[in-house]
Formats: structure tokens, sequence, C-alpha cells
């Protein structure tokens, strides 16, 4: 059962929110920046290709925000809501768009983006950050570099205080189900753009998904913002008759993106209501004026009427083309409300890069699976692959046996692929959805940050493998001076180098973690086996053991040696008995550069070359890591 008092999102609410709407206004100590800028639009059309020729999704729209008002974005599902948001947002990355898009009755400037904020419908974070760590990050990032540090952390206080979390600043945001409340995540949601002091917010569908009382907690906040002087244009999905009447403008669209009304709602939609009376539609008593003009536009109540056309055929349609005309008229004969400054981001790559790195870096330290499930991975797979090949000695067999040990070591690889890939998925999600339209930083700083803080932990995970495995498969004083055991570490740790920058790249590819596991099967690179196989026979004494020996009879009157001196000039191995004139005992490998000869391992270059090959593998997929990303992140319009 609901708590008393509590609103419910379509039938309205108890006496005492009502009371407590009427209350909300600005507060004395509230210290939000206040917006003076006027944003308009005019003509707008958008059209998107479709298979036999173009759909048009907005048609003929025009309209305006300006500092004070909270503006309602409305329309039955498929009128193009969320489509003209994105469309102002300047988020539309394909399909045409005609018509003029404002800000003070002047052309967009490069810094539109990132002087605007716009909370989507996904309320994607860091999970790993907590409330305050999440609002100085973007304000930082997003507000001029010039402003001082201890003026950003006032200014945060002040967002967490409007937004009443205060209580929950440190807690950290979490993922839905295992953190913070849906209505909390939204609240920081508008707290992150909020901090970056934007000029307009676009808010989309901001109460999705809430119950009664967090969707008017949220537009509690909203009004309050508006009446500290923020810019607005928000859409909704049939409010409650309470939250309806928080707004203060209203934008109503019909399918196909033709507006239906564009105006003032008036106390408690009379405006809106004595339009459609008007027009023969008279709002019943007590019913919630947001339900009955949808359902005027586009349900039972439409009676076939043409309300787009109706529309541009009103008074008031004359009436706001004019408004507007003159309202950036106005704009134009003043100074711009902000300068332009010509930046796409507010941060210089130096501090965009510092940032980046470090809240990277944070998150993977604050993700326990990420790391304890690595270092669980490379011990648990050395300890497997040292043991089933536990402390070889030098005779034939267990030199063959090295090139089956290096190789098992080597699949360490798939294990981390599957911890690497999923974490660089989600992080790429929420720079794609949040960061990267809202020009915080761009894609060379979050691609840096990813490949350079991967890079510490995969030397130490790797280091950690090398010494269990090594230690294991190889007696104490046996192979441990430099020449092998430093040089197979080089190796090593390339080899780590190359685990991560692979997998990445595969991640960078691939949209979701489950088609990058498609692709984790491409072979193993032979150069790395080619180095760590050379490394751990080189020069190496071999024997054999007595069941290991090939044995032959010499023919009479002649000594082993003698007999096979032809044969022992062209290959490899020793006579054991080259005095014996009876059975002669013959060994296949003298030692481990005999060996390395039979798999094309040349004993004088072969490893150091490999080494140096198998570290272009690791800086070209390093690079193809930087360019994949350049090209998703590439701007396919420019206005």
């Amino acid at each position: 059962m609901a708590a008393s008092g509590e609103a419910d999102e379509e039938k309205g609410a108890g006496q005492s929110d009502v009371k407590q709407a009427a209350n909300v206004r600005v507060e004395q100590d509230m210290q939000i920046e206040k917006s003076d800028t006027l944003f308009s639009w005019k003509n707008l059309n958008y059209t998107v290709p479709v298979k036999g020729g173009h759909r048009q999704l907005l048609n003929n729209i025009q309209g305006y925000t300006k500092p004070g008002t909270l503006t309602a974005l409305m329309g039955s599902s498929g009128a193009g809501k969320t489509t003209l948001l994105d469309v102002l947002a300047l988020r539309k990355e394909e399909g045409k768009v005609e018509g003029d898009i404002l800000v003070d009755g002047r052309e967009l400037g490069p810094s539109f983006q990132r002087t605007c904020g716009y909370v989507s419908q996904m309320d994607i974070h860091e999970p790993t950050q907590s409330i305050r760590e999440a609002f100085l990050f973007s304000a930082r990032i997003r507000q001029p570099a010039k402003t001082p540090l201890v003026e950003i952390e006032a200014y945060v206080e002040s967002v967490i205080d409007i937004l009443e979390l205060s209580e929950l600043a440190d807690a950290c945001i979490g993922v839905p189900g295992a953190g913070l409340s849906i209505e909390q995540r939204k609240r920081c949601t508008i707290g992150v753009e909020l901090v970056a002091k934007p000029k307009l917010l676009f808010l989309d569908e901001p109460t999705s998904g809430l119950d009664g009382q967090s969707a008017f907690n949220i537009l509690r906040f909203l009004r309050k913002l508006a009446d500290a002087g923020q810019s607005m244009l928000v859409t909704v999905h049939q409010p409650s008759a309470l939250l309806f009447d928080q707004f203060d403008q209203l934008l109503l669209l019909a399918k196909g993106g033709r507006v239906v009304y564009n105006g003032p709602l008036g106390e408690h939609s009379s405006t809106m209501k004595k339009y459609f009376a008007c027009k023969g539609m008279d709002c019943p008593e007590g019913a919630n004026p947001a339900e009955f003009m949808i359902d005027v536009v586009s349900g039972s109540k439409s009676k076939g009427n043409d309300w787009p056309q109706i529309w541009l055929d009103s008074e008031e349609y004359k009436r706001i083309s004019k408004e507007l005309d003159s309202l950036n008229e106005e704009a134009q004969a003043k100074p711009p409300s902000f300068k332009e400054d010509g930046l796409y981001y507010a941060a210089p790559l130096s501090m965009q890069l510092r940032l980046v790195i470090a809240r990277q870096w944070s998150a993977m330290f604050r993700t326990p699976p990420y790391i304890l499930g690595r270092f669980g991975l490379v011990i648990g797979s050395a300890l497997i692959t040292g043991l089933s090949f536990l402390q070889m000695n030098n005779d034939v067999l267990s030199v063959q046996n090295r090139l089956l040990a290096v190789f098992n070591a080597m699949f360490v690889a798939p294990g981390i692929f599957n911890i690497i890939q999923p974490f660089f998925i989600s992080a790429r999600t929420l720079y794609q959805t949040r960061e990267a339209p809202s020009k915080m930083f761009g894609w060379f700083p979050w691609t840096t940050a990813m490949i350079i803080t991967e890079i510490p932990w995969m030397l130490l995970a790797m280091t950690v493998n090398w010494t269990v495995w090594y230690l294991i498969t190889f007696p104490v004083g046996q192979m441990t001076d430099a020449a092998h055991a430093g040089a197979f570490f080089v190796q090593a740790m390339i080899y780590g180098l190359w685990i991560a920058s692979f997998a990445q790249l595969v991640a960078a590819i691939c949209p979701t973690p489950e088609s990058a596991a498609l692709l984790n099967s491409v072979p193993l690179g032979t150069y790395i086996l080619g180095a760590e196989v050379f490394f751990v026979n080189r020069n190496v004494e071999i024997y054999c053991t007595e069941k290991q020996f090939s044995t032959m009879v010499a023919p009479a009157g002649q000594t082993c040696g003698a007999y096979l001196s032809n044969f022992l000039a062209s290959a490899a191995g020793y006579v054991d008995n080259p005095n014996d004139t009876g059975t002669c005992r013959y060994c296949q490998y003298r030692n481990g550069n005999e060996y390395l000869a039979t798999v094309n391992l040349s004993p004088s270059y072969t490893g150091w070359r490999n080494v140096g090959i198998s570290m272009i593998f690791v800086m070209a997929q390093w690079a193809g890591i930087y360019a994949v990303m350049a090209y998703k992140s590439r701007d396919r319009k420019k206005r």
C-alpha cells in the first residue's frame, strides 16, 4: 500500500503534495548558475533514409526556451519527442536536418554541445565513483579550464545540496540493483550535467520508470532549477496533473513530428485548455489535462481532426511565430549571453588525459573481480602448467617438453581476454553514450587512459605468472641465469602487453563481449612462442638417459665413432661410446642449439629478433585501438 500523501503519476496526488508543490520556489541560498541564454529553433525538418526513399520525422517545428521556464515536450508514442530533443542537442549522426537552431539569435558554435546539458533516459555512470567524485569530474572537465578548483568544489557542493544528495555524496553510484536507487541515479544524472553550468538543459523523460513519489521529487527539483533561472526542455509521457502543473510551456507533437500546440500552459493548464475549447474540445472537470490532450491528438477524442493543420491555421501559431522572431531580434541586438570560445572541449588535452587516466585507474582499483580475478587466473594457470612439467631436467625428453610447457603457459591469454573485454566495452558504452556527445573529452584521452592504466596491472600479473611457472618448471639453480631466466622474463612481459593490447583491440572492434569472444580464437603469436622456446633451450647441454639412446651395431673391425663419423658430420647429436666396437649408443641432441635448429630457430639471432617482432605486434595493436576508436568517434555530420 502506498504511503500517505504519496503522489500517483497517472492519477494525481494527495492534498499535502499539492500544497508542497505550490510552495516550491527557489531558496534564498541557492547558488545555481543562472542562464541568460535564449535557445530557439524555426522551420526545423528532419528526414532519414529508408528503403525506397526518405521518411520525415520532424515537420516544420518551431519553438524556444528561455531562462526561468520549464518547457514540456509531449506527444503520443512515435510523435518524435526524443528525436526532436536529439536534433536540437546535435546528437543525430544520420539523416538530414533543415532549418535554424539558434542561441541568442545566432548560429551554434563549436562549444554548444559542451555548454548544454543532456539528461538521457539511461542513467549510465562510472559505477565505482561516488556521487561527489562523479560531479567533481564532470565539473572540472567541462567548466572553463581556468576556473579555480576551490570554486568548482564549492559549486559541486551546492548542486549536491540542491539535489538533496548530501547524505549519499560519498556513496558509490554502483549499478542498477546494487547501488543507488532509480530515483537517486536520476538525480545523479541531472547533477552530472548541472555542475557543468549549462546554458540549457535537455531532459529525456526524467520520470520514466519512477513511482509517483519519485517522479514528483524529480519534477520538484526541476521546478527549483527553473525558478533559479535555468532553461529546460523536458520530454514527458502522460504525467499526472500535479506533475504537469510544474511546467510553464508546452510543445505538443502528433505523429510525423507535426506541432499540435506550442505555447504557455497557464495556471492549472488553463491557457492550453482554452485553446482546445475554442476548437470544440472541452477538457472535462477533474480530468488530467495531460491525458486529455494526448487523447485529443491521437486517441478516441481526436474525431478525425487534423490537429496539426488546425494549429497552423490558428491565431496562436501566428502569435508565437511573431514572438519567436521578436525574441531573436532582441537577442541579436544585445551582446551574447556567453562568449563563444570556439573550443569543442573546455579542458586542454593535457588536463583531459590527467583526469581521465586518474578516473580509469581508480575504476580498476575499485573493481575487485577485475584485479583479483586476473591474479587468481595467472596463479592458477602457472600452477597447473608448472606442476604438469615439474622440475624438468636436461634430458632429450625434457627438452622437447619445454616446447609444450611454454605453449601451455601461453593459454593464460583467453581467460584474461574475458576479463579485459567486458570492462573495456562497459567503459566505452559510458563514453559513447554520455561523455562523447556532451563533448566532455575526446576519444584520444579516453583510448590513452584505457591503454595506459591496463599496462601496470598486466605487467604485474605476468610477473606473478612467470615467477610461479618458471620456478616450478625448472629446478633452483638451473636456467636461472640472466641469459635464460632474464631473457625469458622480458619476453613474458611483452606477451602480457600483447594479451592486453589484443584483448582491447578486439573489444574496440566488437559491440558486445559475446561478439568479442568469437574473435578471441585467433591463433596466438608464433613469434612470441618462438622467442620463449629459444630462451629456455639456448646453450643448454643435452643428454640422453639409458632408455633414450638409439642403438645400432658397428661393422666388424670399426669403432662406433668411426662408423658414425660421416653421419655426425651432417647431423646433430653425439655417440655416447665412440671407442666401442659392439653396440653403439647415439643421442639425437648434444645441446639445446641443435634442438632449436630442428624447429627453425637459429641459435644466434632468432630469440631477440622475435622479441622485437613481438613488440612491433604490440605497438601495431595499440595503434589499431586508436584507429578503431578514431573511426567510431568521427563526426558524421558537420553543422
